[in-house]
């Protein structure tokens, strides 16, 4: 890829969920890129797996999520300043923002869909913080968004609404599907619960939906049936809207409140789980559903269109109206009841020419400027 390149790659806000798995998988594949100087800023070196190579060096940003505007002055003043200082040839950010840079090669990676999100009065109830970065966001995507040479996204919906919002030329937006490393040790390794057993793996976000999936398992229980078990990841302790959700449902004792679980714990309860529940209202990506296909096992998926690309060509899968927990319900009944059960199924609706499929490619072709 050429001699004397300097690459920045910023990501200082990045510090869990599908964003720090990307930083990750970005980085795995960094590694193999020698003749090249690499910057990683980063929020906390721990986020980074690993020993690197001689090339790649870790910058900690440890103040950097403290407050917005410590994060705002990083991107738009310090991070001028150091551009300056050292001269890269390439810089990327990875977290929606367009810091102002002396950089003639400037990317940006959007993941943040809250600017298609219509804000309700429960939103502001259970994070006034989270509605004002809702009411924001739309004006920091929009700050130098038009120094960057391309702008990349995960998926063809996000793309085209980003387009048309930010009056923008779709050949100017990179659509790169995350080529997660999904294989595990436990893909092979079917544990059975002996309840039948759901699973709903997620951060507790109010978008997230976790009352709608409780919601769904106390009428599935109203309804007659209680050898059944659904596993979340909250215990209550998490936020506002978590400890909502743990004092309306915790009566419910089909509701296992896992709390937060480490990667690898995750993936044990894929294993051990009969279907997995993916409940959220907006994503872009949605990574439990492309883990969880390795499993070969039931989907029950919001019916919205980032989950009908994430989900690719898959035949066990079926769709609820978000927010509907009686429909939600009978799909749940109808999985326990009927090993028949007739899935919806699902096929990928774009051309592979259409995407750029994992990292090695995506950073072939940034570089390549």
């Amino acid at each position: 890829m050429g001699k004397n390149k300097r690459l920045i790659i910023s990501a200082i806000n990045i510090f869990e969920g599908g964003p720090l798995s990307i930083l990750n998988d970005l980085v795995e594949n960094l590694r193999s890129l020698q003749n090249i100087v690499i910057i990683l800023l980063v929020h906390d070196k721990n986020l980074i797996k690993g020993s690197l190579p001689k090339n790649i060096f870790v910058v900690e940003y440890s103040q950097s999520r403290k407050s917005y505007f410590l994060r705002l002055y990083y991107e738009y003043v310090h991070f001028y300043f150091l551009s300056r200082k050292v001269s890269p040839t390439h810089w990327l950010s990875l977290h929606d923002s367009s810091p102002f840079v002396d950089c003639l090669n400037q990317f940006v990676y959007c993941h943040n869909p809250v600017v298609f999100r219509d804000l309700k009065l429960k939103d502001i109830y259970f994070s006034f913080s989270v509605s004002i970065q809702t009411l924001l966001y739309r004006f920091i995507y929009a700050i130098n968004l038009n120094r960057n040479k391309k702008i990349i996204v995960q998926q063809h919906w996000f793309k085209s609404k980003f387009a048309l919002l930010y009056k923008l030329d779709l050949d100017k937006i990179i659509v790169a599907l995350p080529n997660y490393s999904l294989k595990n040790e436990y893909t092979n390794k079917i544990v059975k619960s002996s309840k039948y057993t759901f699973f709903y793996p997620s951060i507790p976000r109010l978008f997230k939906n976790f009352e709608v999936v409780c919601e769904a398992a106390k009428i599935v229980r109203e309804r007659g049936y209680t050898d059944f078990e659904v596993r979340i990841t909250l215990n209550g302790t998490e936020n506002k809207y978590s400890n909502w959700v743990k004092k309306k449902y915790q009566s419910i004792s089909n509701v296992i409140f896992l709390g937060k679980i480490s990667r690898e714990n995750v993936f044990k309860n894929y294993g051990a789980c009969d279907t997995l529940i993916f409940a959220s209202s907006l994503e872009t990506w949605g990574l439990p559903l492309s883990e969880f296909k390795e499993f070969n096992k039931p989907i029950l998926s919001a019916n919205e269109p980032y989950a009908k690309e994430t989900i690719g060509d898959y035949d066990n899968v079926s769709f609820f109206s978000t927010n509907n927990a009686e429909e939600l319900s009978k799909l749940m009944i109808s999985v326990m009841d009927n090993d028949l059960h007739k899935f919806d199924g699902n096929v990928y609706p774009y051309k592979d020419e259409e995407v750029v499929l994992g990292w090695e490619k995506l950073l072939e072709i940034l570089l390549s400027y």
